[in-house]
């Protein structure tokens, strides 16, 4: 079960360092 909770915060680590310029992009803009 550690190893499942791992490998799916790795995932999201990674998708959050891959969407951050969006998500940055999105802030600014709702500004």
């Amino acid at each position: 079960m550690k190893r499942v909770l791992l490998v799916v915060a790795f995932v999201c680590v990674v998708w959050l360092e891959a969407a951050k310029p969006n998500v940055i992009v999105v802030l600014t803009d709702d500004q």
